[in-house]
């Protein structure tokens, strides 16, 4: 849940408390018949996803290989990179920057170690596009791609579905003027 003000920021910190959730939380949960676990962490950091600046198109991906006939997570997250691009250098987008939350397979596009299944589809978007940038970010500031990854392994007909606009399904859109947290 995205917490803007510095009003609810500090809420936000006084609750958490060191990262243990509190005892009237714990409570709540019980009362609602969800058992409560402490959980510790070492720090809370803040993450934001930034909007790009025009003629920047930005497409944040998320791979999901549940069900997809895709034999890992790695596998998942390129293909899913790859398949953002592609319809991109069809339309002629010539500035295009992708954020996955995987930072492995950011490297792995920066080192071109590629499955070797994808290398050719990847040289020919290379071709096609003139300029495009890969990044990462934390899935706290990616979820709205982690629900069309999920939305998508549901999907039995194996046809791309393209939307205008935000799909009813997906219930939350990052924003830039929000900040997100990890708890780590």
């Amino acid at each position: 849940m995205p917490y803007t003000s510095r009003k609810t920021n500090s809420l936000f910190f006084s609750l958490i408390q060191g990262c243990h959730v509190l005892s009237k939380d714990t409570q709540i949960l019980s009362d609602w018949g969800i058992q409560g676990k402490l959980r510790t962490c070492s720090r809370i950091e803040s993450v934001n996803w930034v909007a790009p600046n025009a003629p920047t198109i930005k497409v944040n991906t998320d791979g999901a290989s549940r069900g997809v006939g895709v034999t890992t997570s790695s596998w998942a997250e390129c293909l899913a990179i790859i398949e953002a691009l592609e319809p991109a250098a069809t339309k002629g987008w010539s500035d295009i920057w992708v954020e996955t939350d995987s930072e492995a397979t950011v490297q792995a596009f920066g080192s071109s170690q590629l499955p070797w299944a994808l290398i050719h589809r990847w040289k020919h978007v290379q071709n096609m596009l003139q300029k495009f940038v890969i990044t990462s970010i934390w899935r706290e500031a990616n979820f709205s791609a982690d629900a069309a990854a999920r939305k998508g392994v549901t999907l039995t007909d194996n046809i791309g579905r393209t939307y205008l606009g935000r799909p009813s399904w997906i219930t939350r859109w990052e924003h830039p003027a929000n900040t997100y947290y990890r708890l780590r």
